[in-house]
């Protein structure tokens, strides 16, 4: 066998074998699979990092929906019934939890003792707190203002922009077509979009689409953003050494024709290309997309009670809500839980907790009077995006700087007045909060309130019994930012406990 180097790996009991070409792994792979020790077949797989992928492509039996939506065939009230009893098991796991916690460390908190009273009482784990239910969505289908589609082909190999059909390990490479599908979460517009740019890519395009089994091509994906401002922006996402620079300007000038040629597009749409490398899972977001067209950035707006109506620059990277009408309720909801720590008027302190472009800390800035929000964030240009956007608004009382939130809460509780209730919202990405920035929470005594916004309702059982000691459950909501799936967007209150308690 012809081979270029083996590396052991240490401490696993495999060998990584690298060749000179595609050829020689190829020989290697037909001939090492036939080949025994000790009457012992070699394992053999494919090694993460080659450009080779090996697979038998089979058509998949699943209809788009199944992919996309999977309750799409059951009745919505049906669903917020299920993401209710959802939010109840988590509410119950995470009490069981902390009790389990306080057991094990004895420690003497009251809440969790009295949990564990009406746990025994009732002979089961009830919800640690009040939960006021879940917040249906108000537009169940073609709710999302972002979507990403995939480039590829479909069962029967044409070009389309669509959603792949199943797992690429199980052979299932196909896409399917989002248009006509049932209780789609697409928005007509992005529908419209991408028809558009699907008849160009098979009619016209001289490069091709890429191929996830040969690793070759150009198109990769399009990601597609259509706010309710009618501002709206395509990304496509492409292989950037499968084509030279002279092919991408003959492209990007075909695809600036195509918004010219429809009116109800060409001033308000914006096109970027962003790079999406042949290996990598996805495009990375540390890169900035290149403007071909358009703006740079475009607008959303939100309505909330007691503000004015409030309008948010959105760049292609950036973080925003991918369901505006439901966003607006869950800040509705939010703004509440500020108001009721001012029974008596008092000022507020709000910590904007891994802010994002300043939404959540905006909105309350604009519709709690003589609030004052500090917003921190590690990304520099999310932090860039919320001073922008106050400025926009014209919102004075919002300060975002970037920094660790570890130093940055210390530093800002100092500064503020020792009589003014301060809150603590936040908003962390899907894998949950840092267990030191929980460790900073707990440790800093002037936060009276903090309001846990989950887009992954299962990470409150770790961030509440880290918690427990000092914070108690208050109240708990949901919102259905996700209609026809299992997602939900899941928020808990907590009050901080009191040396009595």
């Amino acid at each position: 066998i012809q081979y270029k180097r083996v590396v052991k790996v240490f401490g696993k009991p495999h060998a990584k074998i690298m060749f000179h070409s595609h050829e020689q792994a190829r020989d290697m792979l037909r001939r090492l699979s036939q080949f025994c020790i000790d009457r012992k077949k070699i394992y053999i797989n494919q090694a993460h990092d080659s450009r080779i992928k090996y697979v038998t492509p089979k058509v998949s039996d699943k209809r788009i929906e199944d992919v996309t939506t999977p309750w799409w065939d059951i009745p919505y009230p049906e669903q917020v019934e299920k993401k209710h009893e959802k939010a109840i098991d988590i509410l119950s796991r995470t009490g069981k939890s902390a009790i389990k916690s306080n057991a094990e460390m004895m420690s003497n908190i009251a809440w969790v003792d009295a949990l564990n009273t009406r746990a025994m009482d009732q002979d089961r784990y009830p919800p640690m707190c009040k939960f006021t239910g879940v917040e249906p969505a108000p537009i169940q289908i073609g709710y999302r203002n972002k979507i990403s589609f995939t480039i590829g082909h479909n069962a029967v190999d044409q070009v389309t922009i669509g959603f792949v059909m199943g797992k690429f390990k199980e052979g299932i490479v196909h896409l399917g077509d989002p248009s006509g599908a049932v209780n789609s979460p697409v928005h007509p517009t992005a529908l419209h979009l991408r028809q558009l740019y699907e008849e160009y890519l098979r009619s016209e395009s001289k490069l091709p689409v890429f191929n996830r089994i040969t690793q070759v091509g150009f198109w990769r994906g399009l990601e597609i953003r259509t706010f309710n401002s009618c501002e709206n922006s395509l990304t496509f996402q492409v292989e950037p050494t499968a084509a030279s620079e002279d092919q991408i300007e003959d492209e990007i000038g075909k695809l600036v024709q195509i918004l010219v040629l429809n009116p109800q597009y060409k001033k308000n749409t914006s096109i970027f290309f962003q790079e999406w490398k042949k290996n990598a899972g996805a495009p990375n977001n540390d890169d900035i997309p290149r403007l071909a067209y358009g703006k740079s950035y475009i607008h959303e707006n939100l309505n909330i009670q007691g503000s004015k109506p409030l309008s948010f620059r959105v760049q292609p990277t950036a973080f925003f809500q991918t369901n505006t009408s439901s966003c607006e309720i869950l800040y509705n909801k939010i703004v509440e839980q500020c108001k009721d720590m001012q029974p008596n008027g008092e000022k507020l302190t709000v910590l904007d907790i891994c802010c994002g472009t300043g939404t959540i800390g905006l909105c309350i800035a604009s519709a709690v009077p003589d609030s004052t929000v500090y917003g921190i964030d590690l990304i520099e240009s999310a932090v860039q995006d919320a001073i922008h956007n106050s400025k926009l608004n014209n919102i004075q009382s919002a300060n975002y700087m970037v920094g660790d939130v570890r130093h940055k809460i210390k530093q800002i509780t100092q500064q503020i007045d020792a009589s003014s209730p301060c809150i603590a919202i936040v908003d962390p990405p899907r894998a949950g909060v840092h267990p030191a920035v929980i460790k900073a929470l707990a440790s800093c005594t002037r936060i009276d309130r903090l309001i846990y916004v989950a887009c992954n309702p299962d990470t409150i059982e770790g961030f509440v019994t880290k918690l427990a000691g000092s914070f108690k459950p208050k109240t708990s909501f949901a919102v259905d930012m996700f209609p026809h799936t299992a997602q939900m967007e899941m928020v808990v209150c907590l009050d901080r406990i009191n040396s009595k308690e």
